[in-house]
């Protein structure tokens, strides 16, 4: 019996698809990944255009350097081509700038600037966004690559606009030599990423002109400039919901009355220096890295002195905690007598303690997590203290440590935790 040849056709469903579609499927990638449908047909190579023509209002420029440096195999380019893939960069802007001239929504720029005399058309982009109106966010990542980081002057239609949500500024960005005047009454979100001013009142200049900022990020923002005054050290700002820090050496102190969510930490060795927090009974969420209070607090109590200066945390729901040394894990004791509402209580670091002299009398605790466990003796020691402390507790989390490779380990390791489980009926221990 002859075979009978059966043909399979392959259809294109998308390019079946009207433009007026496909331009408002473009509109949603990021603005590299749109501009390369251009080289898969004739056709293609004019959606783009249409859908700067009729989706501007909608779709996001976003435009980062790093896509045309190391495409999607993350390799870095030979030497000789990596000066032509940055004026590659350089030039698509331009030419996408160029042939846009609706409003935008979003404005990203991810970038890499090489030489000085580059500013002035990195300016006129941002500035270029700036001018369409109606843009809600701005994200600037402007790596400055030339000695020692100069001041970096940014447009004044950064921090003068009637329109912007949410602000972004960094990465090793420097910027100005004085303090902008600052009018930004819609901003809600400022993240401000590795970036380094010359003026004290910086940082206070940008919170006086945002009256209706809920959600601040400091990451590593401090001065570079030897004859510049020391950073200010004082937030304050009555709509501020969620405050996230990260810093090398400096503390700050809080006047945030609004103030719900709340993520602190930083890398020093310095203890001679301490925080203090006003009105932070609205918490309902904190990550403390506390380091120099913990070492203040533990000075004051060696003397002899108590522990009143801690902070009072009224309304704290869920709090996380992480200490590497025996010596910080004795400021939990009062840190719990400080929050009365707690419900939720997360610990990292359990094994770094020593001996049993964590204790977590009167609290309200009702759900325990614990990070990083390694099913050490001391660790199931104070885990046996905490369940005796914490009498409304109901279920504890055990996520055992990463590094534990070994099967035998893992399973003696959950044979102890139901031990346990069994001897506190009352309670539920569940291994992560």
């Amino acid at each position: 019996m002859a075979m009978k040849k059966v043909k399979y056709w392959s259809r294109d469903g998308i390019s079946s698809l009207p433009d007026e579609m496909l331009a408002l499927i473009l509109s949603n990638l990021p603005t590299k990944s749109a501009a390369s449908t251009t080289i898969l047909s004739r056709r293609w190579r004019t959606l783009f255009s249409l859908m700067n023509h009729l989706f501007a209002s909608q779709h996001h420029l976003e435009f980062d350097q790093s896509y045309f440096l190391y495409g999607k195999q993350g390799k870095r380019p030979r030497q000789s081509t990596q000066g032509e893939t940055e004026e590659s960069f350089r030039a698509f802007v331009e030419k996408t700038l160029s042939c846009r001239n609706k409003p935008i929504k979003k404005f990203s720029l991810k970038y890499r600037e090489d030489k000085e005399y580059y500013i002035d058309q990195t300016n006129r982009w941002i500035s270029n966004a700036l001018e369409r109106g109606d843009l809600d966010e701005l994200d600037l990542r402007i790596k400055t690559t030339w000695t020692c980081l100069p001041p970096r002057p940014l447009p004044c239609g950064v921090f003068k606009n009637k329109t912007l949500v949410k602000l972004t500024l960094g990465t090793e960005l420097c910027v100005g030599t004085e303090s902008p005047e600052v009018f930004l009454p819609l901003l809600r979100t400022l993240f401000l990423d590795t970036v380094y001013v010359l003026r004290e009142d910086f940082l206070s200049s940008m919170l006086q002109g945002c009256p209706l900022l809920e959600d601040l990020s400091l990451i590593y923002v401090h001065v570079n400039h030897e004859e510049a005054p020391p950073q200010p050290n004082f937030i304050s700002h009555k709509t501020l919901k969620r405050l996230t820090i990260r810093t090398h050496s400096q503390l700050f102190d809080f006047d945030t009355p609004s103030l719900v969510e709340h993520d602190y930490s930083f890398n020093s060795r310095c203890f001679s220096v301490s925080a203090r927090f006003l009105y932070i009974d609205s918490l309902v969420k904190a990550r403390l890295d506390l380091a120099l209070i913990m070492y203040s607090l533990l000075n004051y109590w060696e003397e002899g002195l108590d522990g009143d200066r801690f902070p009072w945390f009224g309304n704290l729901a869920k709090l996380t905690f992480e200490t590497k040394t025996n010596r910080g894990w004795k400021v939990l004791t009062t840190l719990i007598e400080n929050t009365p509402e707690l419900k939720i209580l997360v610990l990292r670091g359990l094994h770094c303690i020593i001996d049993c002299s964590v204790y977590v009398n009167e609290n309200i605790v009702e759900v325990l997590e614990i990070h990083g466990f390694r099913g050490s003796g001391k660790e199931l020691r104070q885990l046996h203290r905490l369940l005796c402390q914490m009498d409304c507790l109901q279920v504890i989390r055990v996520e055992v440590d990463a590094a534990i490779a070994d099967d035998d380990k893992k399973r003696q390791l959950t044979k102890d935790l139901l031990a346990l489980s069994k001897r506190y009926s009352k309670c539920q221990i569940l291994v992560l």
